[in-house]
């Protein structure tokens, strides 16, 4: 299975390899414009009619009026990823093929604040197999693609949406996509994670199979292969996630009016784990609490830990940091998915955590996760 980010269709008038059109036809324009559904569609209709021979008015008006409509109608479904930077968010994701080896990246971010720095993309591709990708990249375990938007950052207004497509070489492989702002100093901000790699229609799914599931880690898994113009399956899949997340009971109180509603645990890689964990806050949250795992260890595993946890006499090893997104911007009564990835032994954990406010120095419940397995268990 060709593994590809949904790109969901192309421009009524031109398939996705055609050169856009040098010949001016004002009919073809507004019919795009008109059948136009997302923003980033749109936006390869504004592109195509930016190098189009003749210009017109009425073509002019209806793309500015488009572009308003999409962009209320996506501000209030509210599907935003995540916060990049403090003035900036990433709303919109897809990866298209447009030759051999050759794929198309469209990001569709909104600005919150003014931005005074120009800043660069990064997307990072990892693979659990790392084995699997190009050997200049095996080593580091990732590769990254880098991205230079035009028009600059510090041009982007303050309240838009701005779309930004750049064309690079990638094989085809099932890359697990993180993305990133930089400047010279480095990473500016956050690192999200995307997605992974897979178009949801080239799977077996059917629509029916979403609508019956009551498992709310098994459709997030599923909203991860679904960006952008993802189609119906995509929608469905949002939907549906949503709705089992809503009405989960908690398990457990972490402390602070959070509940936990369950967790996920699951091998990723011969020596990556993945803990995902439901949490909904009863009230808004005024600091980012960190959060601690413990992995324990059976007496007979206990060899694989590290020498100075073998000489203290521990039996489990720990993980401790901030987690995404942060419990301030958590919306009160909402279910937030967080997902931790951890280092692994060849052995299986017994998964425990808890949140940890730093500045209190006060730890919260212990909440029992379950065994996460090891790699010939899963």
């Amino acid at each position: 299975m060709v593994c590809l980010l949904p790109a969901g269709g192309c421009s009524p008038e031109r398939d996705e390899y055609s050169f856009p059109p040098m010949i001016y036809d004002e009919e073809a324009f507004l019919r795009e414009i008109e059948a136009a559904d997302d923003l980033i569609s749109l936006s390869e209709t504004r592109a195509n009619y930016a190098v189009a021979l003749k210009k017109s008015a009425a073509v002019e008006e209806s793309l500015e009026r488009k572009w308003e409509e999409l962009s209320s109608r996506i501000a209030d479904r509210g599907d935003i990823i995540g916060r990049l930077t403090d003035e900036l968010e990433l709303w919109g994701f897809d990866f298209l093929q447009v030759g051999p080896d050759r794929y198309r990246f469209h990001l569709l971010f909104r600005v919150v604040g003014e931005i005074r720095d120009n800043y660069g993309i990064s997307i990072l591709g990892r693979l659990p197999d790392p084995s699997r990708l190009a050997e200049p990249y095996r080593d580091q375990g990732y590769r990254i693609w880098y991205i230079r938007p035009l028009p600059p950052t510090s041009f982007w207004e303050e309240g838009e949406f701005v779309v930004i497509r750049d064309d690079q070489s990638a094989s085809e492989l099932p890359y697990e996509l993180w993305i990133n702002m930089d400047t010279r100093e480095g990473i500016r901000g956050r690192r999200l994670f995307i997605g992974e790699m897979c178009k949801i229609e080239d799977t077996e799914l059917k629509e029916s199979d979403i609508a019956a599931e009551e498992d709310p880690f098994r459709l997030y898994r599923w909203l991860t292969w679904s960006h952008a113009r993802s189609g119906s399956l995509g929608e469905l899949a949002r939907r549906r996630y949503r709705e089992v997340a809503a009405g989960l009971p908690s398990e457990a109180e972490a402390g602070w009016g959070i509940d936990y509603l369950g967790a996920e645990l699951s091998r990723v890689g011969p020596h990556n784990g993945r803990v995902r964990m439901l949490f909904r806050p009863s009230e808004p949250l005024d600091r980012d609490y960190y959060f601690t795992i413990y992995g324990i260890v059976a007496p007979e595993d206990r060899a694989y830990l590290s020498e100075a946890r073998r000489k203290e006499g521990a039996n489990r090893e720990i993980w401790y940091g901030p987690i995404y997104p942060p419990p301030s911007e958590w919306p009160a009564g909402e279910p937030v998915m967080v997902t931790r990835d951890l280092d692994l032994q060849p052995i299986p954990y017994d998964i425990q955590g808890y949140f940890y406010d730093r500045r209190e120095n006060q730890a919260g419940p212990r909440l029992q996760m379950g065994i996460l397995p090891g790699p010939d268990e899963d």
